[in-house]
């Protein structure tokens, strides 16, 4: 629900939007798919992580590799495959970085849909409550 959501953005220093996150040269993470509401369009969020000492860390692509691979199978609603791969980033570590509240995040959503799969027509967005 909203309140994962608010609780999620609280623990991250920035999220930014689509835009933002492509032109800037920094460490960015894809946190989630989202629809504000009133708008038709989703759009990508993004964690900032930091700078070039994350982006040179030896971790970092394997992180971001593994962590697309989550969330891309997330999208298509195969949920054991998400599952193994979210345990999978789990153990992919970058120093001073704490993934863990967005992985505890996507394990509740993964848990949740597994028992009460959403419409098929479900497109992987989040609905935001609010701009």
């Amino acid at each position: 629900g909203s309140e994962r959501r608010e609780h999620l953005v609280a623990q991250l220093t920035t999220v930014l939007g689509q835009n933002t996150a492509a032109q800037i040269p920094f460490a960015t993470l894809e946190l989630d798919l989202i629809r504000v509401k009133g708008k038709n369009k989703p759009s990508k969020i993004f964690a900032l992580l930091g700078g070039h000492e994350i982006t040179e860390h030896a971790a970092f692509p394997v992180l971001v590799q593994r962590h697309n691979e989550m969330l891309k199978m997330y999208r298509e609603k195969r949920w054991d495959d998400a599952e193994r791969c979210l345990e999978i980033c789990r153990e992919t570590r970058l120093p001073e970085i704490d993934l863990q509240t967005v992985y505890n995040l996507y394990a509740s959503r993964l848990m949740t849909y597994k028992k009460n799969p959403p419409d098929p027509d479900w497109d992987g967005v989040t609905v935001a409550d609010s701009k």
